[in-house]
Order: structure tokens, then sequence, then C-alpha cells
């Protein structure tokens, strides 16, 4: 991180790669299954209609996310929230619900069309390319709202048994 660089500024940075990590993570596998299943189907990673799936799957990775910030056995989490943490020091559920938003806005935002689907390689690139243009715009326009002093708990709480943290409401206009 750059010396000149707020606190917040760093902070929504390394959200910002913790987003685009995760969407890729979750376009690879979208893409590998699609490869496996029927490569004709890799057309419709392009189309708006994927983000209805993709959705879906980042309701449930955030939720797992949530339950790993609990439970603190899930390494990569606790390495990349800890991280989080220790720039400002806000809660777990402040950071996740940050992470969340991000999340969905830099998904809505991706132009799919642009998505190269001619091989794995290229697919990811071209998705990295669009989180890219994207993360940076969402993430600093929402730097201010990480700008505040946290007064929740160190601790993510447990929910009730078949509590989710998140559930989205959403539809796709096609």
């Amino acid at each position: 991180m750059k010396e000149s660089e707020s606190k917040s500024q760093q902070l929504v940075k390394v959200i910002g790669k913790f987003v685009k990590n995760t969407i890729i993570g979750q376009e690879s596998a979208m893409f590998k299954v699609l490869y496996f299943k029927d490569k004709t189907l890799l057309q419709g990673l392009k189309e708006l209609v994927m983000l209805q799936f993709q959705l879906n799957a980042l309701e449930t990775y955030l939720n797992t996310c949530y339950d790993g910030l609990v439970t603190e056995d899930d390494p990569y989490i606790k390495e990349q929230f800890g991280a989080m943490q220790k720039i400002m020091d806000h809660s777990p559920v402040c950071l996740i619900n940050f992470v969340a938003v991000s999340c969905v806005n830099v998904y809505v935002a991706l132009n799919r069309s642009t998505f190269d689907v001619s091989s794995y390689t290229e697919y990811i690139e071209s998705v990295a390319t669009e989180c890219d243009k994207n993360i940076e715009i969402i993430t600093v326009a929402n730097a201010d709202k990480v700008n505040h002093k946290c007064e929740g708990s160190k601790k993510a709480p447990a929910l009730d048994p078949g509590q989710k943290m998140f559930t989205f409401n959403h539809s796709i206009n096609i």
C-alpha cells in the first residue's frame, strides 16, 4: 500500500481484490461446468440471464464466508477479513456487508457481452478486465461508507440454525 493512501482507500483496494477474486472464482467454476457438460453452452456465459445464476451462487458463497467468520475455521476467509480488519478496525459484519454490496454492484455492472468464451484463459482474462473496469468505480465511489468508527463486535455473531446472513431478492429483466 502507498504511504499517501488513506486507510479507507487501502481498505477499498483490499475489498476490491477480494471481490475480483470472488467473481473470477465463480465465473471460472461456471465455465468449467458448461465446458465439460456441452461446449456449445459456453456462449450462454455472455448472456445477461447468466447473472441470475451467478447472483444465486454469490448468495451461497457469501453465506459460507459469514459462517467462516463465525467459526473462524476457514483459513482463506480468516486471512482476507483479518487483513481488512488490520487496515481499519471494522467488525466482520460491517466488512462482509460492504463486500456483499460491492460484489453485487460489480456483478450487475459487468458487460457480459465482452466476455471471450473461445478458451478458459481468454474467458478469465476478459472477466478480469471487466472486473477491473468496474471495481475501482464502485469501491472508490463507496469509500466514504467504510470511513467510520465501527461499534460492532469484533467477532461475527452466530446465527440461528438455518438462518442466512444474506438472502438476495433479485430478478433480471431481459
